[in-house]
């Protein structure tokens, strides 16, 4: 069992189910009301911000700083990484730095983003505020506010309503 005490930052009302897997929690802040099910793995740093929630199989991986906005979320299976490889080195975590060099960015996901099932994140990449990831799409590239995405690579399908969710966050704000 995680303790609290040992996250960089922990708020109000975290649940982290059991199976769920986090190394280096010293690395990864959570926002209130955050979830992370059961079978997620993350490799800190990580910060998860109000009402994220991680679903299973999900991994949040690389070494630089993976950043979720409030109320976002992933599909299960979700594969988020940091860092890759230099295809042109030696490309093991086992062989020293001289020999491989891998390529290491934050990734920073926006507000009211849904990650759809067995999507992959790359390093380096910004998903804008209310974007939709559609299931198994493979995400390279800084992605638009408020529009939906879906594709190997990801490409615009159409616009979301961000007037309809703004107001569903105002009035649950309320509530």
């Amino acid at each position: 069992m995680l303790k609290r005490e040992r996250f960089r930052g922990y708020g109000k009302g975290v649940r982290i189910w059991p199976m769920a897997k986090i190394a280096m929690p010293e690395t990864v802040w959570l926002g209130d009301h955050v979830m992370i099910d059961d079978f997620a793995f993350i490799m800190g740093p990580a910060t998860l911000k109000d009402y994220s929630h991680i679903c299973s199989f999900t991994s949040l991986l690389g070494g630089e700083e993976i950043e979720m906005g409030e109320f976002s979320c992933t599909g299960v299976g979700v594969r988020i990484f940091s860092a890759t490889e230099d295809y042109d080195t030696m490309t093991s975590a086992c062989i020293p730095a001289p020999f491989r060099k891998p390529h290491r960015a934050p990734v920073k996901i926006g507000r009211h983003v849904t990650i759809g099932a067995n999507s992959v994140i790359l390093p380096g990449v910004t998903i804008g505020d209310g974007a939709v990831v559609g299931a198994l799409s493979l995400v390279k590239t800084d992605l638009e506010p408020w529009t939906i995405y879906a594709g190997i690579p990801a490409r615009p399908i159409k616009a979301r309503d961000r007037e309809a969710v703004l107001e569903y966050e105002r009035r649950f704000r309320e509530s």
